[in-house]
């Protein structure tokens, strides 16, 4: 039986069902469409079809083939699942068409065009981006956001933990922390010393103020004019205070 060309593919009914946010997008494609003869009975049976993606209109050569053996048809209407049979890898971020065989026939003219519910597939990188891939503009995190293992983690409650799964305060380190230089005063810092240098003229060294350590004392003979006048020596003492 020799079938028209008019392969009319109504509607061209895709579907996708997108069932969570975080779950794997399912990647079929329901297609549905109208079979008819030469001179336009709708067809009822079970039939041979192939189905192919391609990036043009016409000619070129498929990404995508599936043949479905036993398509029923009744009064000319079919519905198919696509990725059934061979699974949909293709990553839909360009256009394709989908090109239609029946049985021992050509491939119908003209090709149909994929519209926009299968280019859905597309939207599942925004969950989960691909590995080695990059991302720009804001970045929200829903949940627990995870990087190798307890490397590092920030937590839906807006907490950071570098070296620990578990972190405690809005920023929590396990480990040794290297700093070439604090920002802002680092009051709120912790396991850090102060150094200040205080001196006199002449006898021994000044003590430290309270509350704080003296680390190194030193005395220096004068030899020169200075601010203290006729004393011959001037002391220094290095304290420190932790924090």
């Amino acid at each position: 039986m020799t079938l028209c060309s008019r392969l009319a593919i109504c509607g061209l009914l895709f579907s996708i069902s997108m069932p969570s946010a975080f779950a794997g997008a399912p990647r079929l494609v329901s297609f549905q469409g109208q079979l008819t003869d030469s001179v336009g009975v709708r067809l009822t049976g079970t039939y041979s079809m192939t189905f192919k993606m391609y990036t043009i209109s016409s000619g070129g050569s498929p990404l995508w083939t599936e043949a479905q053996s036993s398509v029923s048809v009744s009064n000319g209407v079919f519905d198919v699942e696509l990725g059934n049979v061979t699974p949909l890898t293709l990553p839909f971020d360009t256009q394709y068409w989908i090109g239609v065989t029946v049985g021992s026939n050509p491939e119908m003219t003209p090709r149909r065009k994929l519209l926009s519910a299968p280019y859905s597939f597309w939207s599942d990188t925004a969950f989960y981006l691909a590995p080695g891939a990059s991302a720009s503009g804001s970045f929200y995190v829903l949940d627990t956001f995870t990087v190798s293992g307890s490397n590092f983690l920030v937590s839906k409650m807006g907490n950071i933990g570098i070296g620990t799964l578990n972190p405690a305060t809005k920023l929590d380190v396990s480990g040794t922390v290297t700093a070439t230089a604090f920002v802002g005063s680092g009051a709120n810092l912790t396991g850090q010393k102060a150094w200040i240098t205080i001196s006199k003229c002449g006898g021994t060294a000044p003590s430290c103020p309270s509350g704080w350590t003296s680390y190194y004392t030193y005395t220096a003979t004068i030899v020169a004019a200075n601010d203290c006048g006729s004393s011959s020596n001037k002391t220094w003492n290095s304290c420190y205070k932790d924090f």
